[in-house]
C-alpha cells in the first residue's frame, strides 16, 4: 500500500468556515516549512498572554510566532479534528496522529493535547516516512561509534542502549540497525510504543 493511500481527508489543514482562513494558512506553512527543515516537533503552549508556537531542530527549541487565544482555539480545533481527538475531552492528556503530503512526501504526525494551568500544550512530533528506508551508513555517526554498534548488532547476545534528547537521532539509529538485520534469513520481533515506523519483513508490535 503506498503512502497517499493512508488518506482518509484531503492530505492538508482545510478551511471549513468564513473566519478560518488565516489559521489554515498559519498551520499549513508551519508545517510544511518544519517539514522541509527537518524539525522534529512543534510546541503550541497557551500562555496568560496568548500562546507561543515553538519548534524542535537538533534538540535545540526555537520560537517560531506568538498568536492571540482566540487563534489558539481554533488551532487547537483544527488539530483535534485531524487527528481524531474528540473536542469535548478538554480536562485529560489526549494522542492522535494525523498525515500531512508535503513535496509529494508523507509526513506522519503524532500528536498530544494535555491541559496546563494557562489552556492546553499541543505536541506535533513529525515523522518523515522517508527516514524509514535510511541504511546505518547514513546514520551520522564516527567509525569507532559505528563498528561497536554493528558488534554488538550481530553478536550472539548482548543490549544495545540508544539515549538522547529528542531529535537527537535515536530512532534513525535504532531503524537503520534493524534494516541492516532485516534479511529473509532472521526473524526479527520489536516491541515498540508506538510503532514510527512500518518496515516489511518485520513483527513489529
Amino acid at each position: 500500500m503506498s503512502d497517499k493511500k493512508q488518506f482518509r481527508e484531503p492530505p492538508c489543514f482545510i478551511s471549513t468556515a468564513r473566519h478560518d482562513a488565516h489559521t489554515v494558512d498559519l498551520l499549513n506553512n508551519l508545517f510544511k516549512d518544519s517539514a522541509r527543515g527537518g524539525y522534529s516537533d512543534i510546541h503550541i503552549e497557551d500562555t496568560d498572554e496568548g500562546a507561543v508556537i515553538r519548534r524542535r531542530h537538533n534538540g535545540i527549541m526555537s520560537e517560531y510566532s506568538r498568536i492571540s487565544r482566540a487563534q489558539s482555539r481554533d488551532i487547537q480545533d483544527k488539530i483535534r479534528k485531524k487527528s481524531s481527538i474528540p473536542p469535548s475531552e478538554l480536562q485529560a492528556p489526549r494522542d492522535g496522529r494525523m498525515f500531512l503530503e508535503v513535496d509529494g512526501r508523507v509526513v506522519d504526525i503524532r500528536v498530544n493535547i494535555y491541559p496546563i494551568r494557562t489552556g492546553h500544550s499541543i505536541v506535533c512530533r513529525l515523522l518523515d516516512q522517508n527516514n524509514a528506508s535510511r541504511q546505518l551508513e547514513e546514520v551520522e555517526m564516527t567509525p569507532d561509534v559505528r563498528r561497536e554498534i554493528e558488534k554488538i548488532m550481530f553478536g550472539p547476545e548482548g543490549m544495545l542502549l540508544v539515549s538522547g534528547p529528542t531529535g537527537s537521532g535515536k530512532t534513525s539509529t535504532l531503524y537503520a540497525a534493524l534494516n541492516k538485520l532485516n534479511t529473509p534469513e532472521r526473524k526479527i520481533i520489536t516491541v515498540e510504543d508506538p510503532v514510527e515506523y512500518r518496515l516489511e519483513g518485520l513483527v513489529q508490535g
